[in-house]
């Protein structure tokens, strides 16, 4: 069949090619391409353009968040709008010269607002904006309720929603009552050419010392301040350790995440060591020689970072509460801690320090095997399955 899967990110788009999203999306197509299917996927983007990305026909649609009027929409919170036209207008085109079978929209930016009707189509839950708006502590502007309500309204416009997390799943169907069904994210395990540059530069930089390693996006979400808040107490604890963070600086309401983490480590702030945003060949060395990989996030959804960990046979430190149980078994296959708490983030990975290195190597063995569990001849083949029943749905 024929899938059109459209994002408001991917893996060609310099401004979002580390996302989780992107990932997901790409490993996704990829998935469903070796599955004998034929993906399209169709980004919001800065340009128009069509391209081949590891045999994926790849459409690029001009957004409104790259053109001069951003502002002004974006405030009033209703700059979705002429975005998911504007994505909707290019599958039109595509189902006119190719019959376009099912349509995978993703929530984030309420892509589904202007769904082609004529074509079945899914939903998948990235995230869910109510609770990202929580995260962040965004308030209750007009963005904030525009955004909310949007987001809301593009569910309902689908014939079926999905998603990899039962904590959002939840939160949607409490908000809305839509059922979601869950279908995990699928993850083939990598063999991308690995490039050990970066790895070897934070090697000399930490002086061969052991080093616990953040990655994704520094930010509120992803729980850096919690991070910072117990990191002194860490450096001093454990003289011979650094704190490795990969990554997009979102910044925090007054400076950047990175200054406020090193201001935060006092006179242990070289111990503090960040590289920017890499592509997963450079990243995957630096995983493969952490000691821990510490995720404290506010909120997340079935989080690649954990699962790409996970998949090294790193003992990942996730937060309860936020959907890092769904991959993560206390004491396991990896520790939790609480959110929001760094005495309870510096306890847990104190006790992890002291696990002995046989148990760690169980540990890790065990949180490579969770992985396994999310092969894409096993998860995309129930996402091919609600496709077919959704085909199979009588239309008006």
């Amino acid at each position: 069949m024929r899938i059109v899967l459209v994002t408001t990110e991917y893996v060609t788009e310099e401004a979002n090619f580390d996302g989780g999203l992107a990932n997901y999306t790409h490993r996704t197509a990829l998935s469903l391409l070796l599955l004998g299917h034929e993906p399209v996927v169709v980004v919001a983007s800065d340009r128009r353009e069509v391209l081949m990305h590891d045999g994926i026909e790849v459409h690029r649609v001009p957004v409104i968040w790259y053109s001069p009027l951003f502002r002004y929409f974006w405030i009033l919170g209703i700059d979705w709008i002429p975005a998911s036209y504007a994505l909707n207008r290019e599958i039109r085109a595509i189902h006119r010269k190719r019959r376009v079978d099912v349509i995978q929209y993703t929530n984030l930016g309420a892509t589904a607002l202007f769904r082609v009707s004529d074509i079945p189509a899914v939903a998948r839950l990235s995230s869910y904006q109510k609770l990202l708006d929580e995260a962040y502590e965004a308030g209750r502007t007009l963005w904030v309720k525009g955004h909310q309500y949007l987001g809301q309204m593009a569910l309902r416009r689908v014939d079926a929603v999905f998603g990899p997390s039962h904590i959002v799943g939840e939160a949607v169907k409490r908000d809305t009552g839509i059922g979601v069904e869950l279908i995990e994210s699928p993850f083939p395990q990598d063999t991308c050419p690995m490039d050990d540059a970066v790895y070897r530069e934070i090697a000399l930089e930490s002086k061969g010392r052991d080093y616990l390693l953040f990655f994704g996006t520094l930010g509120l979400l992803k729980g850096i301040k919690t991070i910072g808040d117990m990191i002194c107490r860490l450096f001093h604890r454990y003289p011979d350790l650094c704190f490795v963070f990969v990554g997009k600086d979102f910044g925090l309401k007054d400076c950047s995440a990175i200054e406020y983490v090193r201001e935060r480590a006092g006179v242990y702030h070289e111990r503090v060591i960040y590289r920017g945003r890499l592509p997963h060949g450079q990243l995957y060395p630096i995983i493969e020689h952490a000691r821990l990989v510490v995720l404290p996030s506010r909120f997340d959804n079935f989080p690649n970072t954990c699962i790409e960990s996970m998949a090294f046979k790193k003992i990942v430190i996730g937060t309860r509460g936020t959907s890092f149980e769904e991959l993560i078994t206390d004491g396991v296959n990896g520790f939790l801690c609480e959110r929001d708490d760094p005495e309870s983030l510096f306890e847990v990975i104190d006790s992890a320090m002291q696990v002995p290195s046989a148990r760690c190597a169980e540990m890790g063995e065990r949180a490579h095997e969770r992985t396994l569990e999310l092969a894409p001849d096993i998860i995309v083949k129930k996402l091919i399955s609600l496709y077919s029943r959704v085909m199979d749905t009588d239309r008006v």
